[in-house]
């Protein structure tokens, strides 16, 4: 073998890094479980609240330390392998940016009946379809006023400077969706700054560009009301004073002194030199910054400290506070904020603060240059308040923002105010020369600029302290918060309870070990000493991948562990092609060294082709797929990029160490039950094709018929709606349940099945599928608790980890709009028809004929329309497996699974052709079916037995998966042999001799 030093190095190379990456994830699981123990009350439950605020004060301290680095609690969870909602319990929110707003804000609430009734009409136009809502808004404009011009409505005078009566539509069209985008910008900051206020750890927000939605993922969320309340809250934009320093210092002196009198009495033993501790907060505070402008880089400048050495035993208030030469001011470090916090909040404290003063802390933490070694240090801001608690300016008040340059090429925000703001800030900023002025959005400092004299005319310049132009570009739209406010509406919304987040976890956990085991136990019986090498390229293959998912900080989900376990049966697949081959040679006469070399040559390309046309499909489920469809896809591309490697490499590295000399004792492939199984035969398959056409179209046929009588159960993210999981305290009829909600939801559709326990139901309903405000999420989720109480006499719990007799409760919850529904159904239709189209070019690229290619197109096709047919039967009798995104993603890898077998008897059949160039085919073709039967067999079998694992063991979300990717690989195995080669034949017919 060539490059066997190289491979061994990759291989130690790689496992090194792994081990690396997971090492923080066991750390990170093991300060998570001493918050667990550490908090678990007198009654034995856990005390969530506390638990979370012991992880929040140690979020930015130094925990680890590996290879002469320290890494903080917040860097540890970043590289940790992260689970998924589904299995820690969390919640999930997608959510709309609605751009009625933004054009209604733009035309300065235009009252034209026109434009309004554009708006309204244009939004019920564009539900549930992709149209582009400004574009079916223009679409409507001007069908109900041909003569009419944008200009008329949006010339405004806040508008001045970039629109006036001359302006075409398609220069206000483009202002409207670049307005738009902004917003959408907006709101995404806004939210990313919201989520670190829920109390969970590693928060995912993601934007999904092509639309106005933003995606949000809370693990360990436990009161979903007030997440919703505050992601879809109106941003708050506002105008605040700050005091000088040496207003701020008597303030925190008494804070400190307080605090240092409990430190003092809980600490009696001190030696009076350990009491007695100077800081002088003069020398933090005295630094003088030249400005020129007005300048968020600029302090407050006149701000001496006039605070006398405090011999007292101070408290981290003043201990933790840090000088900087660029900003002079209270600057924390990052990692000390959690223990401000906690000493701000308390109550002793508050009533410390006068009524004119409160603290808010800096957005980002300040910018350091080029120290890389440097502190991360947020300004914490004595903010100048009244008894109102009202700011004297708002964000309403704002005309316009932009980012721009300035006289010296340097990043600056320009700020227009209206006549209403112009006046506010003129005195403002009169009675505010020399200091700051804080902008402030959700009570957080986005920029505190320093006045260097009055602004008479509304109209501002902000400049010094951007790090670059977005920085700018981001204040300029943050400015635009209350002027151009961008609504979210929730559209998707998926709750998941920490208890069936455990089940989930359990049943997971449970299908990789049993999955595990069963291969390994095979493979050893049916390879010998073989097999041992291949469960050994199987360790490497679930190692790598577990590693390489933490090194890209991906989340491990149900479908994400469902990849894994079907790479169990994808990396075998590899391992018994080399296999079987080595045994041919060995049958042909060869010796044992070079049966191997000609096993692992002769494997190889059916192993690439098969792989690669899987790793397509992965491929085309990450780009189209959405939620879990995209874990599921991370993970088989992973798997099989790993269970190649694995396979091909490392197991040849290990096979011909063992056999060096020659020495069968060493190593063998076959014991004597299976050295010659399923070899000699010589059947005919392709005689017999007639019949499987037959079989196939009846099938299909019955299964179109029960699809019209019946029909497939369709999740709810295929048809909107919402959907609960229900906990009953014992096993409860579904079908009694169902009939028992008949009298509610006002006659909406409700359907109830079982979900993995005879004690647990899934709901789902269309009732207000429209309605998409929070008000008829609490209505739809009372009203089904006010059904189940009247109907069955049990008692509604809240919490789902303590359910006792009598009792019921909802453990998960999930809301998808009409609109996000057909997205789904769009983006499944789309990776379908990309995967087959994808799959046979690359098919006629490598065979060199387009009959290759329709054959296995033709196959996919089938086995497709089989599963469905299956899905529609079994629910015509009374077995349902709902189709959702995640049956969606079993029908692609079903389609890259059929793929790979095909590839293999192709690649055979191409093989054969050129050493009996001259033969008929029906007779080479039979010959390669008969020569790769072993493989597909054994391939079929190892799969499968995973995959009723799954089955069994995987549990309620993934029943329909592994549903459909049981008989999807059935299926798969006899299209490859009954489907896709005998189509190959029928399409040359010239040159069949029958």
């Amino acid at each position: 073998m060539k490059n066997k030093g190289f491979v061994i190095f990759l291989t130690i190379l790689i496992s090194l890094l792994c081990i690396y990456y997971l090492s923080f994830t066991m750390i990170a699981q093991g300060i998570t479980q001493q918050a667990t123990e550490e908090t678990i009350d007198a009654d034995g439950s856990i005390n969530v609240v506390e638990k979370q605020r012991y992880l929040d004060s140690i979020w930015n301290e130094p925990v680890y330390d590996l290879l002469g680095a320290s890494y903080t609690f917040k860097e540890i969870k970043e590289t940790e392998l992260n689970l998924g909602l589904d299995l820690q319990g969390g919640m999930h929110v997608t959510l709309e940016v609605s751009p009625v707003d933004i054009l209604k804000g733009l035309s300065g609430n235009s009252k034209d009946s026109d434009f309004n009734n554009a708006l309204a009409q244009a939004r019920t136009n564009i539900k549930g379809t992709q149209l582009n809502y400004v574009e079916e808004f223009y679409r409507v404009f001007k069908e109900q006023a041909p003569t009419k011009e944008l200009a008329q409505i949006f010339a405004t005078a806040a508008n001045r400077g970039r629109v006036n009566l001359s302006s075409t539509d398609e220069e206000i069209l483009d202002i409207i969706n670049t307005e738009v985008e902004s917003a959408i910008d907006r709101s995404f900051n806004i939210l990313r700054t919201r989520i670190d206020r829920f109390g969970t750890s590693q928060p995912n927000i993601q934007r999904l560009q092509g639309t106005g939605r933003i995606q949000i993922e809370l693990p360990g969320v436990d009161n979903p009301e007030r997440v919703r309340k505050l992601l879809q809250g109106v941003a708050k934009l506002e105008f605040w004073e700050v005091h000088q320093a040496q207003e701020a210092v008597p303030v925190l002196s008494s804070i400190n002194q307080l605090i240092s009198e409990e430190l003092k009495a809980s600490a009696p033993d001190l030696t009076e030199d350990e009491q007695q501790v100077s800081q002088d907060l003069s020398e933090l505070l005295s630094e003088n910054t030249e400005v020129d402008s007005l300048d968020t880089a600029a302090s407050d400048t006149t701000a001496e400290a006039n605070l006398d050495s405090l011999f007292v035993r101070n408290s981290a208030l003043f201990e933790a506070l840090k000088q900087s030469p660029n900003y002079p001011g209270f600057l924390y470090d990052v990692k000390d904020t959690a223990k401000i916090n906690r000493i701000m909040e308390r109550e002793d404290v508050q009533a410390l603060i006068p009524a004119t003063m409160k603290f808010l802390w800096d957005v980002k933490p300040k910018d350091q240059g080029d120290e890389l070694s440097a502190p991360e240090l947020l300004e914490l801001y004595p903010i100048k308040t009244n008894r109102s608690g009202k700011a004297k300016l708002t964000g309403e008040t704002i005309a316009n923002a932009a980012q721009s340059l300035n006289e010296r090429a340097e990043p600056e925000v320009t700020m227009q105010m209206n006549a209403t703001g112009a006046r506010v800030w003129a005195k403002m900023t009169r009675e505010n020369i020399n200091q700051r002025i804080a902008i402030v959005l959700d009570n957080y400092v986005f920029s505190a600029p320093n006045v260097l004299g009055e602004i008479p005319n509304g109209s501002s310049s902000i400049s010094g302290g951007f790090d670059d132009i977005d920085e700018a570009k981001d204040l300029a739209n943050i400015l635009k918060a209350g002027s151009l406010p961008a609504p979210t509406t929730i559209v998707e919304d998926v709750v998941v309870g920490p208890t069936l987040g455990k089940v989930a976890q359990s049943q997971g956990l449970n299908s990789i070990l049993f999955g595990l085991i069963i291969v390994i136990l095979f493979m050893v019986v049916y390879y010998a000493k073989g097999g041992l090498i291949a469960n050994v390229a199987l360790f490497f293959n679930v190692f790598f991948i577990m590693g390489i998912l933490a090194q890209f900080g991906s989340s491990l989900t149900l479908p994400g562990i469902a990849g894994i376990v079907l790479t169990f049966g994808m990396a075998i697949d590899a391992n018994v092609l080399i296999f079987e081959r080595i045994k041919e040679e060995l049958r042909n006469g060869s010796g044992l060294k070079a049966a191997i070399s000609s096993g692992y040559k002769k494997a190889y390309w059916s192993i690439f082709d098969a792989n690669l046309t899987t790793l397509i499909v992965g491929m085309i489920l990450f780009w189209l797929g959405q939620g879990p469809i995209k874990g599921f896809a991370i993970t088989l591309m992973i798997g099989i990029v790993c269970s190649f490697f694995s396979a091909v490499f490392i197991t040849r590295v290990i096979v011909e160490a063992f056999s060096k000399k020659g020495d069968n004792a060493k190593i063998s492939f076959a014991n004597a039950f299976s050295k010659n199984a399923l070899t000699g035969l010589n059947l005919d398959f392709l005689g017999k094709r007639r019949i499987a056409y037959y079989f196939s179209a009846t099938f299909i046929a019955l299964g179109v018929v029960a699809m019209i009588f019946k029909g497939i159960t369709l999740g709810v993210d295929f048809q909107g709606g919402r959907s609960y999981v229900v906990a009953f305290d014992e096993a409860r009829d579904a079908t009694e349940i169902r009939n028992s909600l008949g009298n509610y939801f006002d006659g909406a559709g409700v359907e109830v099945k079982t979900f993995g326990a005879p004690d647990i139901l899934k709901v789902t309903t269309n009732f207000l599928i429209d309605n998409e405000s929070d008000e008829a999420d609490i209505q739809v989720r009372e009203e089904l608790v006010r059904a189940l109480t009247e109907s069955t006499g049990l008692t509604f719990m809240k919490d789902d980890t303590n359910l006792g007799e009598g009792n019921f409760t909802i453990s998960s919850s999930s809301k998808v709009s009409p609109t996000i529904a057909d997205d789904i159904k769009n983006s499944s239709y789309r990776s379908g028809i990309l995967a087959l189209i994808c799959i046979f070019l690359y098919i006629v690229f490598r065979f060199r004929k387009w009959q290759f290619g329709l054959g296995a197109i033709a196959a996919l096709f089938h086995d497709t329309l089989f599963v469905l047919s299956a899905f529609a039967i079994a629910n015509l009798f009374g077995i349902s497996f709902e189709a959702d995104q995640v049956f969606v993603a079993a029908i692609l890898t079903i389609i890259g699974y059929s793929i790979n077998d095909t590839v293999v008897v192709f690649d055979r059949i191409r093989e054969n052709l050129g050493i009996k160039s001259g033969s008929e085919l029906i007779k080479v073709f039979n010959e390669s079916l008969n020569n790769t039967i072993s493989r597909t067999m054994i391939t079929s079998v190892t799969t499968l037995i995973v995959v009723i694992v799954l089955f069994v063991f995987g549990g309620a979300v993934l029943q329909g998966f592994s549903f459909a990717l049981l008989v999807g690989i059935i299926v798969g195995t006899y299209s490859s042999i009954f489907i896709a080669t005998p189509i190959v034949i029928d399409l040359n017919k010239a040159k069949v001799a029958e």
